[in-house]
């Protein structure tokens, strides 16, 4: 499909991109980047902002990631809204967008994978046992391939962005990551493009995540039992309406070990279903 723009830079191959990079480095111009799978909402246009204010060059991807869904998972159905995705950039100021298909991304013959071990296994890793696998691949791919200053990742994506940060690391990637808060709803629910699935009931339902949690944290606080207050939390969230919890969790912010008493670094972090759809969270306690 072909898209053009008259005012945004819209390239998608690796050669093309590489290039557009290399020119701005040149100009000794710094390269800030927003990797991210359409579908763009406010959460989205918060990374884009800082982007503007750290980098000369703002770029932003569109790939609706095939290796981080599972079997049964919403892959198919995933919102693409391509043409109203670029009328944000364009809007939004965005330099350029790289807008690969998925055949420049994984190849025929395509074997490798990226594993960040302790970090993929917990959490929503226990639940979804090959998705952190498709987001360090991908992740690790992207920042290959454009090379940027700076990368812009969102704290909604808690444990996506702890898994970067550790395979930035451990792979010497000439990159700094750069954490933006969540961006919230008036109700309180986190910004998602999975949001669109939600019916009107299940909306309702699901800002008390986000409830719940800011309930949670208070309690932790106060010196309450984490495992018996956790597992109210996930209790109340039944009781409400969420079809199913997979966790309510207490975990150390940098390791994300789960802790049985409040640290210096500790959030909460929670995922249940509406539905078919998965709603997560989390909050710094």
């Amino acid at each position: 499909m072909t898209f053009i723009s008259h005012c945004l830079d819209i390239v998608s191959s690796v050669n093309e991109i590489r290039d557009k990079v290399l020119s701005a480095k040149k100009k000794n111009k710094k390269i800030a980047f927003v990797p991210t799978m359409g579908g763009l909402h406010k959460g989205h246009l918060s990374l884009i902002r800082k982007s503007k204010l750290v980098g000369d060059v703002s770029i932003v991807s569109i790939f609706v990631n095939p290796m981080q869904f599972g079997p049964a998972e919403d892959y198919s159905v995933y919102p693409r809204e391509e043409e109203k995705d670029i009328k944000l950039l364009e809007d939004n100021g965005v330099n350029i967008l790289y807008f690969p298909d998925k055949d420049s991304i994984y190849p025929k013959n395509f074997q490798t994978e990226v594993s960040v071990k302790k970090i993929e296994n917990t959490l929503c890793g226990k639940f979804r046992p090959s998705h952190f696998k498709g987001v360090a691949t991908i992740v690790t791919k992207l920042l290959i391939q454009v090379m940027p200053d700076y990368a812009i990742f969102g704290e909604k994506d808690y444990q996506q962005l702890v898994l970067i940060n550790q395979l930035v690391s451990d792979l010497n990637i000439p990159v700094k990551v750069i954490s933006c808060p969540t961006i919230r709803e008036d109700d309180g629910l986190a910004f998602s493009s999975r949001n669109t699935f939600l019916s009107e009931d299940g909306r309702y339902i699901a800002s008390n995540l986000y409830s719940e949690l800011l309930n949670v944290a208070d309690l932790v606080r106060r010196g309450g039992n984490i495992s018996n207050i956790c597992e109210k939390a996930v209790q109340n969230l039944l009781d409400i309406g969420f079809s199913s919890v997979d966790y309510i969790e207490v975990c150390d912010a940098i390791s994300l070990k789960k802790l049985d008493k409040i640290e210096d670094n500790t959030r909460v972090f929670g995922a249940a279903y509406i539905g078919n759809t998965r709603i997560i969270d989390n909050i710094i306690i």
